[in-house]
């Protein structure tokens, strides 16, 4: 293709324009192509000195007071911080009087409505946009993950000389990643194919991206952080796992995460929950409890954000704590909680002269007696004589091990007494049925069920007093920590 081709080609695309409905009244072209008169000659290198700031400089090399910005951004695409100059560093500028400046946008008469067999349909005024509710979840997602969109104004792109491109973002939006690449969306199919490869081949950050306005949020979401370099975003199918114990399990729908390549410090991570009931939103301290571990949790309703849940009366509680004195102190903890009796260094028969003709009393540091069951703690191994003797009398003596755990020890002491229990991770479901049955806390430790009262669990890392406010408030479960 000629030169005189190639500038009729860019000129045919000044005239694109929305097509609307019979009583549409847009007429204001929102793409067009100027042939740039510039040439290398009318272009100078300035290099930045100490103590000069930028608007400064363009009004000193150009002799401009207005549109220096527009400026800067024309001649500079790669500039990455326009607010932020260094010494030394290298700025293309117009000679005074040489370039003109990009002329605003003119009105053009609409473009006629295509043919449809024979080109893309052109979506009218009313339905070129996502729903309002739709497009303030995605703007609000993208600003999440630090993304700016911009919705006004317009953006020039220069084209090897060839020409400048002119789009206007409040009729095609651009998104700008924490990386600097920038995406424009075409929701109205308005950029001819062509024209995206050279926009593509030009500029290596730039894309230009045909979307569907009725997908849904995540979906548009999805196409458009699927070409960031910053983030990636897929849907999740399983069970998503946040932080150590007391881990929280919740299913999303999605998740965004910064990519390594980009994140150079830690960053968060989004989980996308689509709410299908009217039930409470995600309480508040689950959703602070996530955000600590670094994830931070999106309820969506239809086109609709939803806010963590302030209600259920929840106040944040500090866990209870049994002693860890000695292994011995932090079982007489945990029985004196559930009213058994304690004795400390008493007196404890093995033999009775009366039955066996002769006495033999030790020192028990500690019992403790359950009905007609007796536990001894000891941390002086008795000979087996002794053990067996007082195990026919319903008495059973335990020793913390060399390689004992606390789990273990109290988990022996348990058994010894015939307390229920089990050991194990256990998985707390906010609630019985709907939205809130997919967030689970998940403890690891032991669960204790008393004869009388309510179930209780013990753990050995403090699910902090968020957490424990609400598990004991809202869902009447208490939780120790040892």
């Amino acid at each position: 293709m000629n030169i005189g081709k190639l500038l009729i080609l860019f000129f045919s695309l000044s005239l694109l324009t929305i097509a609307g409905n019979s009583g549409a009244k847009e007429d204001t072209a929102y793409l067009s192509f100027r042939k740039s008169a510039a040439s290398p000659s009318a272009t100078t290198v300035y290099t930045v000195k100490k103590g000069e700031w930028l608007l400064d400089i363009v009004r000193r090399v150009t002799g401009r007071t207005k549109n220096r910005l527009a400026i800067i951004r024309k001649y500079n695409p790669d500039l990455k911080d326009i607010n932020r100059i260094y010494p030394g560093q290298k700025i293309v500028l117009p000679l005074k009087d040489k370039t003109p400046l990009p002329a605003p946008l003119a009105k053009t008469a609409p473009r006629p409505t295509p043919d449809p067999a024979g080109a893309a349909t052109l979506l009218t005024a009313d339905s070129a946009f996502p729903a309002a509710e739709k497009w303030s979840v995605i703007k609000h997602i993208l600003g999440e993950i630090g993304a700016v969109v911009t919705i006004r104004g317009k953006y020039y792109l220069p084209l090897h000389g060839m020409g400048q491109l002119n789009i206007d973002c409040g009729k095609i939006p651009l998104v700008e990643f924490p990386d600097r690449g920038m995406v424009f969306i075409d929701f109205r199919n308005q950029f001819p194919d062509d024209l995206t490869r050279l926009v593509r081949q030009t500029w290596k950050n730039i894309q230009v991206l045909q979307i569907d306005p009725h997908l849904t949020a995540p979906e548009i979401l999805a196409r458009l952080i699927g070409v960031s370099g910053s983030h990636e975003m897929r849907s999740q199918k399983e069970p998503l796992k946040i932080g150590s114990p007391p881990v929280l399990q919740i299913r999303p729908d999605w998740i965004i995460m910064p990519k390594t390549v980009f994140a150079t410090r830690p960053q968060k991570h989004f989980a996308l929950k689509i709410r299908r009931d009217d039930g409470p939103a995600l309480p508040e301290p689950i959703w602070n409890q996530a955000l600590i571990q670094g994830w931070k949790i999106i309820e969506i309703k239809g086109d609709r954000l939803i806010q963590p849940s302030h209600e259920g009366g929840s106040v944040p509680r500090p866990v209870a704590r049994l002693s860890s004195q000695s292994y011995l102190e932090l079982a007489a903890d945990l029985f004196q909680k559930m009213n058994l009796e304690i004795g400390r260094n008493t007196d404890l028969k093995i033999f009775d002269a009366r039955q066996d003709g002769f006495d033999l009393i030790i020192k028990a540091e500690m019992t403790i007696a359950k009905g007609e069951n007796k536990l001894v703690l000891s941390n002086r191994r008795l000979p087996n004589q002794f053990l067996n003797i007082l195990k026919k009398n319903h008495t059973e003596v335990i020793t913390p091990g060399a390689d004992e755990t606390k789990r273990s020890f109290l988990s022996r002491s348990c058994r010894a007494l015939g307390i229920n229990h089990e050991t194990g991770g256990f998985a707390l479901p906010l609630a019985a049925k709907g939205d809130l049955s997919d967030v689970v806390v998940i403890l690891s430790g032991m669960k204790i069920t008393p004869d009388t009262g309510r179930p209780f669990y013990l753990t050995d890392v403090d699910p902090g007093e968020g957490i424990n406010g609400y598990l004991s408030q809202a869902l009447g479960i208490l939780v120790i920590t040892y």
